[in-house]
């Protein structure tokens, strides 16, 4: 159990660190923002659906350990279903994160930059630890 945590844990800070790297390209001017700019049908489409991506993963993310067939994944599975049922919580709020960053200074409006930080905020709620693997497990 300890390991399971352990590696939940180093992959939470990981894909933190993974955005804040991105932030420090962007804003240093390593990765040149704007170039999607102009183009408002491509920015209508991904903003459409990145609010809908956003909107559906968050409560989804934090129910998840709620649904019967999940519980039961991890009854039958043990810890290695925890782990696998962790990391797909950990994903469902970090990579619709971090395209919302990538689309915040690609298409440089604020709507994407609110989402990220939204889902950034979630992430309080599922930051992985001991007491909480016993609890779910």
């Amino acid at each position: 159990m300890k390991t399971t945590a352990k590696r939940l844990k180093t992959l939470f800070y990981i894909c933190i660190a993974f955005e804040l790297l991105l932030i420090v390209l962007y804003e240093s001017n390593v990765l040149l923002e704007g170039a999607w700019s102009g183009n408002a049908e491509a920015e209508f489409l991904v903003m459409t659906l990145m609010q809908l991506v956003t909107v559906c993963a968050i409560p989804l993310a934090l129910r998840l350990m709620k649904f019967s067939f999940v519980r039961q994944y991890i009854t039958s599975h043990g810890c290695a279903g925890l782990h696998k049922i962790s990391v797909l919580r950990l994903l469902m709020l970090f990579v619709p994160m971090f395209l919302n960053s990538v689309f915040y200074y690609e298409f440089v409006k604020a709507g994407f930059g609110y989402l990220a930080i939204i889902l950034a905020i979630s992430l309080v709620f599922i930051v992985p630890s001991q007491t909480r693997c016993d609890s779910e497990l």
